[in-house]
């Protein structure tokens, strides 16, 4: 079974690229192919591929697969486009038997758990999240009957047009999945329900916030993500150690003061993820409440929800359209996504 994931991504690559790469290459079980314009600082593992292809050639393709014309000034726009990708990159997902989307502030545990022929023989659609169809992780049979979804998108001629994204690759095709109970679904229940059940295995993510916190989770921060040896587990102090898919820490990303434990140069067989950022010494979610561990996350907190603050107010001040396109200025420059 041939499973590919693609992912677009423009401009410099991030400094916690590393350590996405390292969990591609724990899951031979999957394909990885990195569209881009540059190539990343890191040695490539066997089953990630890099296919060269600047913005303007993922415009014209899309164009030609819409029949009208796209111009993305937005980066994170190229992800309304996602469930077109099929028929955009034909010429790579051509021979594979499923096809998907990720994104980059991921750590992957354990996918063969689910990326294997027996867990995916009666599933058409597998993603990671309760609610709807996760950016960060969905796959998709390679048929015409599943593809073919992304035309039914409410509005998508117009949604592809306008400057931000409209999540068309979230909200948009898991509001058509609505008028097909023929489409198999695999998706977990929400995290809580998931917990109560006592399970070894969890097929969702652990989403950190931009607080630290786990996300779908009642905020008490002794919550922890940690990965060890290729798998990925969730800690508390309410449930018992469980493994989890992979670790999302799109909160955590955007704040440097989580990442000063972080050496862009090393390999990481163990770390952990948190409301303290990113740590190789805090591997047990009762260490969270030691007096040290609480002042830094009052402090990294306070500091998280002000910068929080500031952001609202320079949206209000020079409108969210001219926000956005401070933030992608500072993201081209610094490889930080802002």
């Amino acid at each position: 079974m041939k499973i590919t994931f693609l992912i677009p991504y423009f401009g410099k690559w991030p400094f916690y690229t590393k350590l996405f790469l390292q969990s591609c290459q724990s899951n031979p079980c999957a394909n990885f192919f990195i569209l881009s314009d540059s190539f990343p600082a890191h040695k490539l593992p066997e089953n990630v591929k890099h296919f060269p292809l600047k913005l303007s050639d993922f415009e014209q393709r899309v164009s030609r697969v819409l029949g009208f014309i796209i111009k993305i000034k937005d980066l994170h726009k190229v992800c309304d486009f996602r469930n077109f990708f099929p028929y955009v990159f034909s010429d790579i997902l051509h021979d594979s038997d499923f096809w998907g989307y990720c994104d980059i502030d991921v750590v992957f545990g354990d996918l063969s758990k689910v990326l294997n022929p027996d867990y995916l023989s009666d599933v058409d659609i597998l993603t990671s999240y309760s609610y709807y169809l996760a950016g960060h992780f969905t796959i998709f049979r390679n048929i015409e009957a599943i593809n073919s979804l992304a035309f039914q998108i409410d509005d998508y001629q117009n949604r592809a047009q306008v400057f931000q994204s409209t999540h068309m690759d979230e909200n948009g095709i898991s509001h058509v999945l609505k008028n097909h109970n023929d489409i198999r679904l695999k998706s977990p229940q929400p995290l809580l329900e998931e917990l109560k059940k006592c399970k070894e295995f969890i097929p969702s993510c652990i989403n950190l916030g931009f607080k630290g916190e786990i996300t779908e989770f009642p905020y008490n921060g002794s919550e922890l993500a940690t990965y060890k040896n290729g798998k990925v587990y969730l800690q508390s102090s309410e449930f018992k150690s469980v493994e989890m898919l992979y670790i999302h820490f799109m909160g955590l990303k955007k704040y440097p003061f989580y990442w000063k434990n972080y050496n862009l140069e090393l390999s990481y067989e163990k770390f952990s993820m948190s409301q303290i950022g990113f740590s190789t010494t805090v591997f047990d979610s009762s260490q969270l409440n030691s007096p040290e561990i609480i002042l830094r996350k009052t402090l990294f907190y306070f500091i998280a929800r002000s910068r929080e603050k500031i952001g609202h107010l320079v949206q209000k001040t020079i409108g969210i359209s001219n926000a956005r396109k401070v933030a992608l200025f500072l993201r081209k420059k610094t490889g930080i996504p802002i």
